[in-house]
């Protein structure tokens, strides 16, 4: 058959190509492709061999080769080349050894700028090349032994691998003795003087300054790829190149130094950090100018002069209408949207939830629309769940879709148009065991098994015992950690005997004794279960953050019995529900369609409009923004000024749930405004006047009490003149807005005959009956086990 061999190689330079010519029966040519690439940047020759005498190790296993030298010194080569700016891809480490190869890519790893060179066995490098090899032959040992870099077809792969740069490391001096393949390319590198010690480098920038690299710590004298020498080149800004001598691109490199460019219309100069890409941000320079409004000399930046925003920044003294003397500002008494705003004072007015004020006199309105307490309060719900919420927010109900008490895995499937925190009850048997006792119950009802008194038997690893209860969830070891504990539980230990004291550890990770805690949940149930047959609405608390004990097994047996109980109520919601809930969505639409509402806040209230709690504030804020609204226009400017700053705080917490001190002061500050409106119509006497003033503009916040001796002065012999004006519709009180929340405040309570959940406000001592149970006509609602029931093959569903 006929054949043609290819004698034209287009791979490697000639010099390369020229190492593997021997190996061929006839000349090998080169193409013209290869004769006119451009040399390795910052090397002198594009082939060198370097020569050492450093012995290999043996790989852990046995079974493979490496040289620590020669790995050391091929990353410090690759490293140089890529500061002359080569990219990793550019570059290819060889190796004829696997154990040689992963010491290598292990020290890459460590090496964020070199990860991502391709490191491989010579093997498998077969048919593939690169711009430059670097190959390290590992074999350097006292036993004179070469292994397979011996064999000639490995040789020709390793060392046609190059196209424009090719440097190999090992010991020639052994191969040159041991293998007749090496020793012919060996002479001829000698020939060539292409073999050394060392690899001459040398700088692009300063070809005088050239270094032979005869250990891999050498190449750390040239760290950026150069010479010592400093850069002399100019950056696109003007400043000289702060670092030394290198191969790569100015573009990157980032000019620490000060701009000092002059402003075209001031006398300073910029003393930003350099932004040639950039314009100068105006001038920031502090100078004294005298004022034109006000006379003072005055501090300010430099750009404010030049744009004429003159603001005096002159503390002056200042007393406010409620007559706080204070600090302000000399520019800010000039400035009318801050008119009314000046006054720094604290509030330190005592909310209704009992902590103090955090505002000040103009955040609070004077003292007539207080800010939100900043501290926050945990509300239980009758269902269990609980949530923090600002301190006295008259919030939502529980949003949770459903409550599971019972240690199941199984999650229950949600019905799909639940309303309101469902109930699940659990049919399978009650989990709740120890080695001395068991519940024999269903999940679903109380517990027939006490607490148990035993101590837990397990033993750590640590070789102490375990302080919990048995049959309870091991506590994590006390004495381990005993200067981590707090200093009660400390001292419970250091008081008795650690291998017989005992403690509960509750879900919310907080310690206790155990005689502690259960004098507690005892004292808890005395005062839960009241002699008359009434059940206070209320779960066993944490002493410490008063999160409820839902999951604590130890108590299981009360905190199913509460739940339970709760389960077979209903809950009177008559009053709000009939002159509220219903036609919540009704009356918002025609209330918003007749009152002028600025766009921010009409979006807050249409956008609740599902939500039934929402909608029943959306439908109240409108009603009382109405009775605003409806104010003679005498009293225009006080009504605007109360709006604007309740407007301006609903847009900034984005809610309608304001707390009961806020309702409170919108109620205060109608009535105060309904007798400024009337005194405006009589003409009074002077006395009178004065103070009527005194009350109605003083820093006093306006109560009922100042109602009545404002009545007695204005029109004495009306009547009805002790009744207050109150913002609620219908007349309707606040008890009836908290109700509705279904929180456990130890106000709502079931009745004895277990039907109705009330009002604990109404509960007398000496009753027995439930005063719903009495009434013929009640409107229900259930929440509970006289509600309908979803079933559920391993449980039930209890919904309203």
């Amino acid at each position: 058959m006929p054949s043609v061999q290819l004698c034209v190689q287009h791979r490697s330079i000639p010099i390369i190509s020229s190492l593997t010519h021997h190996f061929y029966d006839i000349p090998i040519l080169n193409h013209e492709s290869v004769l006119s690439r451009s040399p390795i940047i910052g090397v002198d020759h594009p082939l060198y061999f370097i020569a050492h005498g450093n012995f290999e190790e043996n790989v852990a296993d046995g079974q493979s080769k490496r040289n620590s030298y020669e790995s050391n010194y091929v990353l410090k080569l690759a490293d140089y080349l890529i500061h002359q700016g080569y990219e990793k891809s550019d570059i290819t480490i060889l190796t004829t050894y696997m154990g040689q190869r992963q010491q290598i890519q292990k020290a890459m790893n460590q090496l964020k700028h070199l990860k991502g060179i391709h490191v491989t066995v010579v093997d498998n490098f077969q048919g593939e090349e690169n711009r430059i090899i670097l190959l390290s032959l590992v074999r350097s040992n006292a036993d004179q032994r070469l292994g397979y870099i011996g064999v000639d077809n490995r040789i020709c792969v390793a060392l046609s691998r190059a196209q424009n740069g090719f440097y190999v490391i090992g010991n020639f001096h052994l191969l040159a003795e041991h293998n007749e393949t090496w020793k012919i390319i060996i002479n001829k590198m000698k020939l060539l003087k292409l073999i050394g010690s060392g690899l001459p480098i040398n700088c692009p920038n300063h070809l005088d300054k050239q270094l032979i690299c005869t250990h891999p710590n050498d190449f750390l004298k040239r760290p950026l790829g150069g010479c010592g020498l400093q850069c002399e080149a100019r950056l696109q800004c003007g400043h000289q190149c702060p670092l030394t001598c290198h191969n790569t691109s100015h573009n990157k490199i980032v000019c620490q130094k000060t701009c000092l460019q002059k402003y075209d219309d001031c006398e300073h100069v910029c003393q930003r950090k350099c932004h040639s890409t950039t314009a100068c941000l105006p001038c920031d320079e502090t100078i004294q100018l005298k004022m034109p409004h006000c006379e003072h000399i005055s501090d300010l930046v430099c750009f404010m002069r030049k744009n004429n925003q003159l603001e005096c920044g002159v503390l002056i003294p200042y007393a406010c209408p409620s007559g706080h003397q204070v600090q302000i500002r000399c520019c800010d008494l000039r400035n009318q949207q801050l008119k009314d705003r000046l006054c720094t004072h604290p509030c330190r007015f005592t909310l209704e939830c009992g902590h103090i004020c955090k505002g000040t006199c103009s955040t609070c309105f004077q003292g007539r629309f207080h800010r939100q307490c900043d501290q926050q309060e945990l509300i239980v719900y009758i269902c269990g769940h609980s949530r923090r919420q600002i301190c006295h927010e008259i919030g939502p109900p529980c949003q949770e879709k459903y409550i599971k008490l019972c240690d199941h895995p199984d999650e229950p499937t949600v019905p799909r148009h639940a309303n309101g925190c469902l109930v699940y009850e659990c049919s399978r048997y009650c989990l709740n065991k120890c080695r001395h006792l068991r519940c024999t119950q269903r999940c679903k009802m109380e517990c027939d098994r006490n607490p148990c008194r035993e101590k837990c038997g397990r033993r750590f690893e640590c070789e102490h015992y375990c302080n919990g209860i048995c049959g309870e969830p091991c506590i994590d070891c006390l004495p381990c950690r005993i200067q981590t504990l707090p200093r009660e539980i400390q001292k419970a230990i250091h008081s008795k005997n650690i291998r017989n004291a005992t403690f509960v550890q509750l879900e919310c990770g907080h310690l206790f004794e155990t005689k502690i805690l259960d004098k507690l949940v005892d004292n808890f149930e005395e005062q839960t279960f009241l002699p008359n047959g009434f059940m206070y609405i209320d779960y066993p608390r944490c002493p410490e953050c008063q999160c409820p004990l839902l999951r604590c097994k130890r108590y299981s047996r009360l905190i199913k019995k509460i739940h339970n109980k709760i389960g077979t109520g209903h809950v009177s919601r008559k009053d709000l529900s009939d002159s509220l809930k219903n036609d919540a969505t009704i009356k918002l639409h025609l209330l918003t369609a007749s009152t002028q509402l600025p766009e921010h806040i009409e979006k807050i209230i249409r956008k609740n409009l599902d939500n039934n709690r929402q909608n029943i504030f959306g439908t109240l804020f409108v009603h009382a923004l109405n009775l605003f609204t409806e104010l003679d226009n005498n009293v225009s400017d006080e009504r605007s000024k109360m709006l604007t700053t309740i407007y301006e705080h609903i847009k900034k917490s984005d809610s309608l749930f304001l707390t009961r001190q806020q309702w409170s002061d919108i109620e205060y500050e109608y009535n105060r405004l309904l007798f400024i409106s009337s005194m405006r119509k009589f003409d009074l006497k002077a006395s009178d006047t004065e103070t009527l003033n005194d009350i109605l503009f003083g820093s006093n916040p306006f109560s009922q009490i100042a109602r009545q001796t404002c009545q007695s002065l204005l029109n004495p012999n009306s009547e009805g003149s002790d009744k207050w004006k109150s913002i609620l519709p219908d007349e309707k009180t606040w008890m009836d807005f908290e109700r509705d929340q279904l929180i456990c405040d130890r106000k709502m309570a079931m009745c004895p005959q277990g039907k109705h959940i009330i009002w604990g406000n109404t509960i007398d001592e000496q009753q027995s009956n439930c005063p719903v149970c009495n009434m013929e006509k009640e409107s229900l609602i259930g929440i509970g086990r006289g509600a309908r029931r979803v079933n559920n093959p391993r449980g039930r569903f209890l919904r309203p």
